[in-house]
């Protein structure tokens, strides 16, 4: 037997880069391309996208709306609540209330407001002694209602006191305003400005009724502590109401003083506060600008606009000694969050001698 003498053949390596051989063929292997998206697929995770991209800017959206609802309701409790409370204490301490009646027009007429002027429309309350505060009793013969003896000011004069004359104690007391002012930093309901409540406070007197037939140490003792006016609160004339005095002891009446003010700001201090929001005392109850509050609640409206009463209305009721004197102020706040209002009442009891 022979044995085969030829070389045994390599084996081939098995690559797709060799190929194999068939029929005197070479054939090779290419790799697979990756598969790529199509363009139904990517318009189907934009369409998916847009979707959800919408609903997250209206829960962002609504979010923010109601976020800057809750912080202006938040702000005009804020300043209405105290707007109506700091004027229930000088209430609480007043001498004399002026109503609209002559005298107290007159002295009205008096009044300089250092470029904070009431609006055209503005009217002190008629003193209504056997009245009520409430609508609801329109028509009860015991304590009928009134709408006509609703006002948008007040004017009263207020305790501060006592000053140590001598060997007496002499009563000091201030006059003192609330009333509906054009305010020209803020604009509300397309107007070039917005409505505010002003807190008018005049200087300090002394009682006229306490220095006739004092000695005239009473006045030295007064003049030296800066006392050279006094306050008649039981006049009917403006002519016979502020009188000078001097250390000699005479007192003497002034006839149509000026009744200048001390101070007169804002008792709201809605002025430029709220960002985005704006905020003004309501405007009267109209169809291009309605609120949830009414305006007016207690008296009739004379005109829309910024007319009579607006959002800031005043009652008083009762006889001499034990009067009820009512707040209502709404103030109205205008914004992102759309238009809102919110109503402050209070009632203080007051002495009027």
């Amino acid at each position: 037997m022979m044995l085969d003498q030829r070389s045994p053949r390599p084996p081939r390596a098995n690559t797709p880069a060799q190929g194999f051989a068939f029929a005197g063929l070479v054939c090779t292997a290419r790799p697979r391309a990756a598969r790529g998206f199509t363009l139904i697929e990517l318009m189907a995770v934009m369409i998916g996208m847009t979707v959800i991209m919408g609903a997250s800017v209206a829960v962002f959206s609504h979010s923010v709306k109601v976020n800057t609802l809750l912080e202006s309701n938040d702000n005009m409790k804020n300043y209405g609540q105290f707007a109506v409370n700091a004027a229930k204490l000088p209430l609480q301490q007043s001498r004399t209330i002026y109503q609209n009646d002559t005298y107290g027009n007159a002295l009205w007429g008096l009044m300089t407001w250092s470029g904070h002027t009431p609006i055209g429309t503005t009217a002190l309350p008629t003193i209504s002694e056997t009245g009520s505060l409430s609508p609801s009793e329109l028509g009860d013969p015991t304590t009928p209602f009134d709408s006509t003896t609703v006002g948008n000011a007040l004017l009263f004069t207020e305790s501060t006191g006592h000053q140590l004359a001598g060997t007496r104690w002499i009563d000091t007391f201030r006059l003192r305003a609330y009333y509906v002012t054009k305010n020209f930093t803020g604009k509300m309901q397309g107007k070039d400005y917005c409505l505010d409540v002003m807190d008018w406070v005049g200087p300090t007197y002394v009682d006229y009724t306490e220095l006739v037939g004092a000695p005239n140490a009473v006045f030295s003792a007064l003049v030296a502590n800066g006392f050279t006016r006094a306050w008649n609160s039981q006049a009917t004339s403006k002519d016979s109401t502020v009188y000078t005095l001097n250390a000699s002891g005479v007192l003497s009446p002034l006839a149509s003083p000026a009744l200048n003010p001390v101070n007169n700001h804002s008792a709201t201090k809605i002025a430029g506060n709220g960002g985005d929001t704006r905020y003004s005392v309501a405007f009267n109850d109209r169809a291009s600008y309605p609120i949830q509050d009414r305006v007016p609640a207690f008296g009739t409206a004379h005109s829309s606009g910024d007319g009579f009463p607006n959002g800031f209305e005043t009652m008083i009721v009762g006889p001499t000694g034990g009067r009820k004197v009512m707040l209502r102020l709404v103030l109205v706040g205008e914004g992102y969050s759309g238009r809102h209002s919110m109503a402050h009442t209070v009632i203080a009891s007051a002495r009027n001698y």
